[in-house]
């Protein structure tokens, strides 16, 4: 998970990237991410629960500049390593192949 800073907002935001290992090694201006707020996920909504951070909205994936990424030491939640593959799952049908 990164603090991603949009231009033109005031405060970084929490976001999961959710591309894929070969295409962040690739050296391509952007990134495929969803954001992750504090609050239950809405009817209709597919979302994953981040312990103590929030929830990721998985169908909400927006393309974001490497840029925008903060990547300053800090402490990264993650999707715990049990629910990966499920994850991997939804994105990749949200997405297609």
């Amino acid at each position: 998970m990164w603090l991603v800073k949009v231009t033109g907002q005031d405060d970084a935001a929490p976001y999961l990237i959710v591309s894929s290992d070969t295409y962040n090694d690739a050296p391509l201006p952007r990134v495929l991410a969803c954001k992750v707020v504090r609050r239950e996920p809405r009817r209709g909504e597919i979302a994953e629960p981040i312990p103590e951070h929030g929830t990721v909205l998985l169908d909400r994936i927006e393309w974001l500049w490497r840029e925008w990424l903060d990547d300053r030491p800090a402490t990264r939640p993650v999707v715990p390593a049990f629910r990966h593959a499920e994850v991997h799952r939804l994105i990749c049908n949200l997405i297609g192949p």
